[in-house]
């Protein structure tokens, strides 16, 4: 009879510890975690349009529409995540993704470059940089509301007389240093010279600052 109560009291012990652990590791789970294995098990509807060899990484557009791109999705070291992207829908590649360390703190940030026109004397490019460790987009000022701020200042370009920017904009990141160059037009076609805005990211308010602007005759 001892011995069978012995045997009901370690059962019992067992079952108790065992439940222990498996509330424990359901405590100790963050919604996020949750959340991120839910998003694994999403199929992307569509083929990657961008991917980084020898990884998961890559970049998946939610849907087509009249050959626009409407929403992608972002595969990124095991997240997978939704953004409000637009991009044009083409055979060739209209998209690029890199993983560079923008923010400089060690975990490499998700670049993204997307076709937004591409035509007759017209090219513009779209970047989106997410931060790698909080998996949010950096926000930075739109290059050409700071380029038109500039020509509105700069005795060189008013001397020119009315000039455009918008319908050329090209995109390069090197290391946490980001450029924007714009052509400058007299007409649709018409360029005459780049101007060249260098963005650095700042730590304190987490968004990529411009911190100087150049023009280049041609």
């Amino acid at each position: 009879m001892n011995r069978l109560i012995k045997a009901v009291i370690l059962l019992t012990c067992v079952m108790f510890v065992g439940s222990a652990f498996v509330f424990a590791e359901i405590k100790g789970s963050s919604l996020s975690n949750i959340k991120n294995t839910e998003e694994l098990k999403i199929e992307p509807a569509m083929d990657p349009v961008a991917v980084i060899t020898g990884t998961d990484n890559a970049l998946y557009p939610v849907q087509e529409t009249d050959g626009v791109y409407e929403g992608m999705a972002l595969a990124w070291e095991g997240r997978f995540l939704n953004f409000p992207w637009r991009s044009v829908a083409s055979e060739t590649p209209s998209a690029q993704l890199m993983a560079m360390d923008v923010t400089q703190d060690g975990i490499e940030d998700a670049i993204v470059f997307l076709t937004a026109a591409d035509g007759t004397g017209v090219y513009v490019e779209q970047l989106h940089i997410v931060d790698g460790t909080q998996m949010v987009e950096i926000m930075m000022k739109d290059p050409v509301k700071a380029a038109e701020e500039y020509i509105q200042v700069s005795t060189e370009l008013k001397e020119i007389g009315p000039v455009t920017v918008g319908n050329y904009v090209k995109y390069e990141v090197k290391g946490s240093t980001v450029t924007a160059t714009l052509g400058v037009a007299q007409s649709f076609s018409q360029y005459i010279g780049d101007l060249v805005i260098t963005y650095q990211y700042n730590p304190k308010v987490e968004e990529l600052e411009a911190e100087s602007i150049l023009y280049t005759a041609f």
